[in-house]
């Protein structure tokens, strides 16, 4: 038990760690006869069982060699991994039980001492269930810096916690966050995991030519800023007109339903074979909506060392964002007029 991350052990996650380090030890039932046995050295609660005393959990985990140490995290991790199906909750693995508790706080960490936590970061189910300060100790723990690699999930839960984003307690946010990094980076394998991980995603990413905060990705850098959005129709179909701020004034458009370029980006005066496949979007009275109801600007968002500006505006059936660092669009659950990310 003293091999344990988190140390509040359910019983069959400590007879699993048992076993590991010897494949004669007892079972769930010896277990909780030692622990009646011995009621000075343990604490026993809903939650599971842990050592009394902090120190002596410290003390047996410095005797143990680093054959068992790694003998139990790799047997441990593949044993929680083997159970994801039954751990499934839309909140995440943690409102699930125990068993799911312990998995969505100590995969990560045992993961990062097997030398694992890569296939974890890169594996959406598990991704989703894990939450945020879970990935920066693990992350820390694997890097001899104590730095989570930028371009990562855990460089994500890095730079966006500087940049105020810090849902704690509300693992479905931080999945639906996770959606949208892995969505900007393309990484279609990692957001299906995500979306096929039981969570129920309060909001979910459409598209995204959107740079993630911290990234130095060359090919998401050239997504520039944009501090102006106009809800404007190309050739009849919805799309937003994104303008950058006052120093490079450079516009582009976009389809709102998939995000795709309809009009390349230009500085100055719409271009004269562009304006004639604009037209202002009409409102349910069949008259043209206002500026004021199809123009967002930016604003602040979130807190932290860095913050975050966004701007943001429902068009159609999605509600679409910029910012320093780009565009993305998501749809919520009660519709695009829901703006999930607004300043609380």
């Amino acid at each position: 038990m003293a091999l344990a991350e988190p140390r509040r052990v359910p019983m069959p996650v400590w007879a699993a760690l048992a076993r590991a380090l010897d494949p004669s030890a007892v079972d769930a039932a010896g277990l909780q006869q030692l622990v009646k046995a011995n009621p000075e050295l343990f604490v026993v609660d809903p939650a599971g069982v842990s050592f009394r005393h902090e120190y002596l959990a410290d003390r047996l985990q410095s005797t143990a060699s680093a054959h068992s140490v790694s003998a139990v995290d790799t047997e441990i991790v593949d044993w929680l991994r083997a159970r994801e199906e039954g751990i499934r909750h839309p909140r995440g693995w943690a409102e699930s039980g125990p068993v799911g508790r312990y998995a969505a706080h100590g995969l990560a960490m045992h993961a990062s001492r097997d030398g694992q936590l890569p296939v974890i970061l890169d594996d959406g189910v598990a991704l989703a269930n894990i939450g945020q300060r879970e990935l920066l100790d693990a992350a820390c723990a694997t890097s001899r810096h104590g730095v989570a690699t930028t371009d990562t999930a855990a460089g994500d839960a890095r730079h966006l916690w500087l940049c105020g984003v810090q849902p704690k307690d509300d693992q479905p946010v931080w999945a639906a966050w996770l959606h949208l990094t892995h969505t900007a980076r393309s990484r279609w394998d990692v957001v299906r995991g995500i979306e096929d991980s039981g969570i129920h995603l309060p909001w979910k990413t459409c598209w995204a030519s959107w740079r993630p905060p911290g990234s130095v990705a060359p090919e998401l850098v050239e997504h520039g800023s944009v501090d102006t959005l106009m809800h404007v129709e190309h050739g009849g179909r919805p799309a937003v007109l994104a303008i950058g701020p006052s120093t490079d004034r450079q516009a582009q458009i976009r389809d709102v339903r998939n995000g795709p370029l309809v009009a390349s980006c230009w500085k100055g005066d719409i271009p004269e074979s562009l304006s004639s496949h604009l037209t202002v979007p009409l409102g349910p009275d069949k008259q043209p909506l206002p500026d004021a109801a199809r123009h967002a600007t930016l604003r602040g968002t979130g807190g932290g060392e860095d913050g975050m500006r966004l701007c943001s505006l429902p068009i159609d059936d999605v509600r679409v964002y910029g910012g320093d660092s780009g565009l993305f669009a998501i749809t919520t659950n009660n519709g695009p007029h829901e703006d999930p990310l607004a300043t609380s």
